[in-house]
């Protein structure tokens, strides 16, 4: 899985080289001050002073690097009104169907902007997660597709059922006059046919 490519500001990286060069250049006069108490130095003193300092300036190199290195944490992603109406007429554009890259090509999101919002979708049931047989993720906004089934009252479809089992047609009245079928003829295949049958 390819990872992308991390792009540091200028000030991310002048405090990586400064903590750096701070660290490298107060190391050694740490370790000078650990081997000056452990072999009971005469200027023990002094070796303290210089150790303490220098520990300082490594912990602050340190704390340089570290936080040219740290990525800062996304910004909370407010869903606005007006964002949500947004995705909604993406989402009618695209047929009711719509990517996490189609939405960040249609919108000033970012790809990971354009997933929360999708997520915060699918979390209102606005939208349903679908993965394709391909594994792409399509988000699908029933409301919108062009196979949408329209709203048919359920009774309306056991009347006209219960007026074809009766004969009727269920609009005026009328019985329909069919002619029903004196024989019923079974069509067999050539090939099917045999004598033992």
């Amino acid at each position: 899985m390819n990872e992308p490519t991390l792009k540091r500001s200028p000030a991310q990286v002048l405090s990586i080289v400064i903590g750096f060069l701070m660290f490298a250049a107060s190391s050694p006069c740490v370790i000078g001050m650990l081997h000056d108490i452990i072999t009971r130095a005469d200027n023990l003193q002094g070796a303290l002073i210089v150790g303490v300092f220098s520990s300082v300036v490594a912990i602050a190199g340190m704390l340089l690097v570290w936080t040219g290195v740290r990525q800062p944490k996304a910004a909370p992603l407010i869903i606005s009104q007006d964002l949500e109406r947004t995705v909604l007429g993406v989402a009618r554009a695209h047929h009711g169907r719509l990517t996490v890259a189609e939405l960040a090509v249609d919108t000033s999101l970012t790809l990971d902007q354009s997933l929360r919002v999708l997520e915060h979708f699918e979390a209102k049931t606005a939208a349903r997660l679908h993965v394709t047989d391909d594994g792409d993720t399509v988000y699908v906004f029933p409301g919108f597709t062009l196979d949408k089934e329209s709203a048919v009252d359920p009774l309306d479809d056991l009347a006209m059922f219960e007026a074809q089992l009766s004969g009727f047609d269920g609009v005026d009245g009328d019985v329909d006059e069919r002619d029903e079928p004196d024989e019923v003829t079974l069509a067999v295949p050539q090939e099917a046919k045999h004598e033992d049958w």
